[in-house]
């Protein structure tokens, strides 16, 4: 004979009730349907949280790169002022910082080539032996860098008038830039920026061109 009971705390251990033969009680499938529900949710939050991430991410690089882009607006007006022709047609729209982010990646890219392609034309017009001097100049001042040297020479570039032919010069030729490293080209290149008003690279080609 069974013991009630014994049958009572069995069923509060267990969740289950007398429901008829082999099947569960009503305790147990809403305690499941529970576990259902919560492991539905932890796996949506995941994949949304997921969602979140790579789009904060990319929120991140967009507005990083817009601030290149602008950053480097005073380098890119005053290297294509010399060079018109380094601009690709047609010339970028002012509000083109308001685009996506993709968008954004691809005009930053294109600011880095035409700036190196003013770059390139302009360090051609600078002759070997001023070369050879602002490279002295530099060391004498313990300024051995290859951002510095360059600076120098795109000042000199300036001032000088287009070289009817120009020799290259392995010292002058800027590095490239590729579309997966445009964030450190765009950094090297704000660099370069400033050095143009560095008073010791000023004093430098003044003496070179004195």
């Amino acid at each position: 004979m069974t013991d009630p009971a014994r049958s009572r705390r069995r069923e509060a251990a267990t969740g289950r009730v007398p429901h008829g033969r082999g099947e569960p009680a009503p305790i147990s499938r809403a305690l499941r349907h529970a576990h259902r529900r919560k492991a539905a949710i932890r796996h949506a939050l995941r994949r949304h949280g997921a969602r979140a991430r790579r789009w904060t991410a990319a929120v991140r690089l967009g507005h990083r790169r817009r601030v290149a882009y602008r950053r480097l607006t005073g380098l890119w007006t005053e290297l294509t002022g010399a060079v018109p022709g380094a601009v690709l047609l047609p010339p970028p729209h002012r509000f083109v910082t308001l685009l996506p982010t993709r968008s954004i990646h691809l005009l930053l890219y294109r600011r880095t080539v035409e700036i190196r392609d003013a770059q390139l034309e302009l360090t051609g017009r600078v002759p070997h032996t001023l070369a050879d001097a602002v490279q002295t100049a530099l060391h004498d001042r313990g300024r051995d860098d290859d951002l510095a040297f360059n600076a120098c020479a795109l000042l000199i570039g300036l001032r000088l008038p287009p070289a009817t032919e120009s020799v290259p010069d392995e010292r002058l030729s800027p590095s490239w830039s590729t579309a997966g490293d445009i964030d450190h080209e765009a950094a090297e290149l704000a660099t370069l920026s400033r050095l143009l008003r560095d008073p010791v690279i000023l004093a430098v080609v003044g003496e070179v061109l004195d």
